[in-house]
Formats: structure tokens, sequence, C-alpha cells
């Protein structure tokens, strides 16, 4: 690792003087100056405007490409200053930020204390971009072309979306025809029409566009990654071929739950106690001359129906989740039968009623055409001396047992997943929840992506959704692609993970924690190498934590860079003996939070510091033990929450690094106490103020470390 002996400006921003109340800038200015001389430090007055940041570029020069900033926090500052570095050609990744306001000024009432804690990081600041290698932008040509799985609503829909960018698109189906669930559906909201009227509406698209359906096929394999994916198939005829594609959109759909292993409804039993499915199946096909609807069990007219919801939803023995589709479709259906029918009374048993936004309207019409609800919990169904059904059920709202008698049941049951591909999911290293759905990469934030670089996913293959939700979805993932893939020509910034062969022992440590299993081995001679993808690597530097050797380098946080780091901001303490408390925060959940308590003023102690890190997970034993070798009486890490974690396993990996920093500080003769990790879900600034001051009471308590005693 090189330092950059060049110059290095530093900009002190005073956010419009606002800032001066709680921060003394010219004590800032003239240490700042004395650390870092011959290097110029200016303070500058609005650095968010154009005005203050041509100030920047009239002071770099061609032998000056790196300086820091001193200002509001880089969740919002960075993309400003990365944005207009590169619309005037300058390296967009060639300075450093240290948040002086949501930090320091917004959240300390002791204006020498404050102050201090903002020099400490505009120290850390320098000592970082000193150390920082030049990010490099590589680009690569991959071909327009998407391969989509699934020719049900989401697939069509997006293959429609996909050929209108200009992609060649090719859709692989199982079954000899298009629709999947949605094609056999008697009545879908909120279109008014058959399901199948919709699909030939797409498929009429899907010929317009000469988009390339092939049905009858079997998915065996696919390799490769984004941009260069094979996928093996065997068709119709028994003949296997490779597809070559640049991206996947998986669109598998679901499968609808039957109810047999739940006995009180009896389904199985009756053929007057079906599936909401199965009545749409018999509207489907039944005549609109006929004026009746007969029971299947004696041929005889439908009197009355009794229509359940939630049967295996929201049941904590089944499937835990609602199902989403059912209020609305059962509501539908209900209304569908009363049109058609008149005479026939329809009861909807309920739990709770869901139909949001617009179609709460169904849900009025259904009152108005004097369909019932009945808001219970049923017991059981049982089969009278003349083939009617009763059912058992306690009225939740009077707190009574009422018997409902019924000629026809209908049973709105779970949306569950589709099965069928999940061994080949899994060896595509994805994820699964509630029992079989693809998981996300980021439910928040990234719904239709997969840990795998390339691999989207659309529609009820991720979980339960409305029809209309998945030609969102369509859209949006069409979008999403767009956005990845473009006019064919990739640009990477390389803030990613390097191997250094030299380095490498082939120990597979990086392969094996990766959460989306980006380094691979390769022989090199008659050794194992690590080799990792810069177009797919995720830049969380979680294999670069724990390699042994430094072969493994994240280029925005290189080892040493970050021990030097540490070493700045914790330089003052050695001589006044402080109590500081150093924290490592991740960028996302953790840093939003920090922010948050800035943005409302919150007060804090000014003893704790932080360092950003991409993930939570960077942070090796290393770094942590550097932290108290330097003095820190306390480390405080702050990432996401476990299951939140935007690297999938940053917050995992910290809790058993922390559990054996804890083991290790008691071996030694110190209190484990003096390390803590808190994972945060979003912005919660409530949950990291209590946990800075459970942090400061405790070091209050426990005081300086054997390291500053020695030194005394």
């Amino acid at each position: 690792m090189d330092r950059d002996s060049s110059k290095i400006p530093v900009f002190i921003c005073t956010c419009g003087d606002k800032l001066k109340e709680k921060l003394d800038y010219e004590k800032i200015r003239k240490e700042i100056q004395e650390f870092h001389s011959p290097n110029p430090v200016k303070i500058l007055k609005f650095l968010c405007i154009e005005e203050d940041k041509n100030k920047i570029l009239e002071t770099l020069d061609k032998s000056t490409n790196k300086f820091v900033v001193a200002a509001c926090t880089p969740q919002k500052l960075e993309y400003e200053l990365r944005t207009f570095l590169r619309t005037h050609g300058k390296d967009p990744f060639s300075f450093d930020i240290a948040n002086i306001r949501e930090h320091c000024a917004w959240v300390h009432e002791n204006k020498a204390l404050a102050t201090e804690k903002a020099i400490a990081l505009i120290k850390s600041s320098i000592e970082r971009i000193k150390y920082a290698p030049k990010i490099n932008e590589d680009k690569i040509k991959i071909q327009k072309h998407v391969l989509i799985i699934g020719a049900g609503i989401s697939g069509l829909q997006t293959a429609i979306n996909l050929k209108s960018l200009g992609y060649k698109v090719v859709v692989l189906e199982k079954e000899s025809s298009a629709g999947g669930h949605v094609g056999k559906l008697s009545k879908i909201y909120p279109f008014g029409i058959k399901g199948k009227v919709l699909i030939d509406e797409k498929l009429d698209l899907i010929e317009k566009n000469n988009i390339n359906i092939i049905y009858n096929c079997q998915v065996n394999w696919i390799s490769g990654s984004f941009g260069n994916f094979k996928c093996n198939i065997t068709i119709d005829s028994g003949e296997e071929q490779i597809k070559n594609t640049s991206a996947i959109v998986i669109a598998t759909g679901h499968k609808v739950f039957e109810p047999n292993n739940l006995l009180q409804y009896k389904y199985g039993i009756s053929p007057d106690i079906i599936t909401l499915f199965e009545l749409s199946n018999i509207l489907n096909n039944n005549s609109s001359s006929k004026k009746e609807l007969i029971r299947l069990s004696n041929g005889k007219p439908v009197k009355n129906i009794l229509m359940v919801q939630c049967v295996g939803s929201r049941d904590v023995n089944n499937f835990e989740y609602c199902s989403k589709y059912c209020c609305t479709s059962a509501i539908d259906h209900a209304i569908e039968v009363k049109e058609k029918f008149k005479d026939v009374n329809i009861t909807i048993n309920y739990f709770d009623i869901r139909t949001p936004f617009e179609q709460e309207a169904i849900y009025r019409e259904a009152r108005g055409l004097g369909i019932d609800f009945f808001r219970g919990k049923i017991g059981e169904i049982s089969i009278d001396d003349n083939n009617q059904l009763i059912t058992q059920a306690m009225d939740t709202i009077i707190g009574n047992l009422v018997e409902l008698k019924s000629d026809l049941v209908v049973l709105s049951t779970a949306l569950i997943p589709n099965l069928e591909n999940n061994q080949l999911f899994e060896l595509l290293n994805l994820e699964f929840r509630n029992g079989g759905f693809i998981k996300e990469y980021y439910d928040k934030l990234k719904k239709l992506e997969t840990k795998r670089k390339g691999i989207y996913v659309c529609g009820t293959v991720s979980g339960p959704k409305t029809i209309p939700q998945c030609i969102y979805e369509a859209h949006a993932v069409s979008l999403k692609v767009f956005q990845e893939i473009g006019d064919g020509e990739i640009t990477k910034n390389l803030t990613v993970t390097t191997i250094d062969e030299d380095l490498c022992n082939g120990c597979e440590l990086c392969a094996r924690i990766c959460p989306f299993n980006i380094p691979i081995m390769k022989e090199v001679g008659n050794e194992l190498k690590a080799e990792i993808d810069p177009f797919s690597c995720k830049g969380c530097g979680i294999c670069a934590s724990i390699c042994p050797t430094g072969a493994a380098q994240l280029q925005t946080n290189l080892r040493d860079q970050l021990i030097i780091q540490i070493k700045a901001i914790l330089k003052d303490i050695k001589e006044s003996k402080d109590s500081i408390i150093l924290g490592f925060v991740c960028d996302e959940c953790g840093y939003a939070t920090i922010d948050a308590a800035g943005i409302l003023n919150t007060p804090y102690s000014e003893k704790v510091r932080f360092i950003r890190l991409p993930c939570i997970g960077r942070l090796s034993l290393l770094d942590i033990f550097t932290a108290f070798a330097e003095g820190a009486s306390g480390v405080l890490l702050i990432g996401c929450a476990k299951e939140r974690c935007h690297y999938l396993k940053g917050s995992s990996k910290t809790e058993i690094e922390v559990a054996i920093t804890k083991e290790i500080l008691k071996e030694i003769g110190w209190e484990p106490e003096r390390i803590e990790y808190h994972g945060m879900f979003h912005a919660e600034p409530e949950k990291f103020l209590n946990a800075v001051k459970e942090m400061v009471e405790k070091m209050n308590k426990l005081g300086i470390t054997k390291i500053l005693k020695n030194k005394e």
C-alpha cells in the first residue's frame, strides 16, 4: 500500500455559517493546517452549491487529484460530489468526507468537545485518502438478451416490455400452453374479464413482436455470471440445447394449497366442498344460458354458499403469511355468482377483510348486492343425512357459537410456493423463505433482485401477490434489466475486492464466507488460487476481513488503510488519556440511523467517534484489537439488523466476531463489556441513542484500559 505524497487540500463547510455556533472553525482550521502542512485548508460556506464546488476544482491541479471534505453526511454529499467530478472529467473516488454536521455539530452540546471530535474525524479522513488506491472503471460488451423462465402473466408481460426496450427475449415454459393460473380464472380483478382473455391479449402482442416461447421444455442447469449465462434445456423432442443470455428473469409462479390435511373442512370428502380456484373453473366452464348453479354431489340447484377465507393462510400450523389474493378474489367471485344466479344466498366467513385502496369498492358492491359477511372462526364442517353441509363457527363479534347451513362451501386456500424448480434454484445458490418462495436480495429496496447478480424474480415466485401487482412487478423488473444492461455496454466502478495471486494460499475462506458465492477457486500451475469476478462482486469486504494473507483486499477499505484510519482517529487520546469509544458503522441501516439522530438534533456523548464501512462484516478481529491497542476504552459496532443486512451475512458474521472478541478479552483479563454490537433496521435513532448511553455508562464505570494506564 503506497502513501500519496501529492498535495491533498481540505475543504471545511460551515453549512451557511450555521455550524459555527456549535464548532470552533478557526481552531479546526489551525489544527488541521498544523497536522496537514503544507497542504491548503480552506473554509467554504456552501459545499452543496455549484459555486463552492467550483472552488474545489480551482484548487485541484494536474498533480492534485485527492482532497478531503468536512461537511454534512456522505449519504447526501458523496453522490453529489461524485457526479460533479465525473461531469468535469475528474476522478469521482478521489475524496473522503468527514461528517462534522450530523456526527458533531447537530448532536453535541459542548462546543469544545464537539470541535475536538470534528478535528479527529478530519484527521482520520486525511489519513484514509492518503493511502486510497485509484478506483478504476472497467467496461465490457454483452448481448442484449434476456431469458425468462415461466410464461404466466408475469413472464409474458416482462417479455413484452423487454422487447419494446430493444432486447431479444426467449421465454421458457414447461407446460404446453401459456397463462399459468391466471389463464384458468373465470374473472380477474380489476379487469372484469376472464383470465384467458387477458392472456390471449398478451399472446397476441408476443406474436406481433416475434418473441420466441419454447413450450414443453425443462431447464436442467444454469451456469455463468451476469452478461454471460448459459442455460441448458431439454425441449419437447428430447433434444438438449444451450441458451446463452445476459440476464435471467424467474417467473415460475405458485401453487394453490389443497387442504386435505385440514380435516375440519372435509375437503376431498364431499364434492360440494371445493376451493376458490375450483369454483373459478366451474364458473369458467358454465354456460351463460344456465340459470342455476348445480351441486356436484346430487345435481340439485345451489341455494346457499358459504365462502371461507384464510384456509391455510395466516395459520401458524401451515402458512403464516397472508396470501393477498383471497379477499379480493373471493368477493369478486361472489359478485359474479350473485349476478349470474340472483337467488343464491352467499355468506363470506372471514377473520379480517383485506381489500385496501380501490379494492374497497368491490367490498361495498358485494354488501349492496346482499352478500353477507360473517366474522368468525370455523370449528368443523359436517354433512347431515340430507347431504346438507353444516358448519359450526364461533361468531367473534358477539361471542356465540353459530351453525351455518349451506349447499356449497368454497375454501379460499393459501397461495403456496411452486417447488418444482427449487432444486435448480438451489444450485444457483438462491435463498428461500416461507417454505420455498425465492428470497429477494433485500425486501425493502431490492425486491426484484436475487443474491446472484443478473438473476431477477417477478410475480408470485417470490411471494403472494395479486394480478395487478404481478403486472407492476413485470414493468419494474423490465426497467431494472434495462438499468443493468442498457445498450449492451456495462461500466463497473471497481469498488470491489481484488485478489493478489502471489499472496493467495488457496485456503478457500473467501469462497466459503462470501454471501453471494462470488469467489471461485481455480488452478494456477499446481496451486489453487481464488478469483473474483469484478462485475459480480458487491464490494462488502466480508471476504477481505478474514483473508489470512491479505491477498483479498477491498479497494475502498484496504487492510492497512483502515488500520491507519483507526490510529489517526484515536491519536489524540494517548496524550489526553480520555475514555473514548471507537464506533464502526455500516453504510446502510447503521449510518442512516446515526444520521437520523443528527437530523433530530438529539444529543449524545462526544466520547463516541465513528468510522464508516460499506458493511459491518468488513471489520476484522485485527481492526477491533487495533482500536484497543490505540487506546479506545470501548468498541461499539452499529450495523443492519441480522435479518435485514444488505449484504446478507455481514451482521451474523459480526455477531460471531464480537463473541470471539469477548472471549479473548476475558482470557487476557479485560472486561468483555468493552465491545458491543447493535443491529438497526433502516433508521432507529432511539435504539442507537440507548446503545450509546449504555456504552458510555459502562466505560465511565470501567475507566480507561490498561493500554492507556501503562502510558501514564
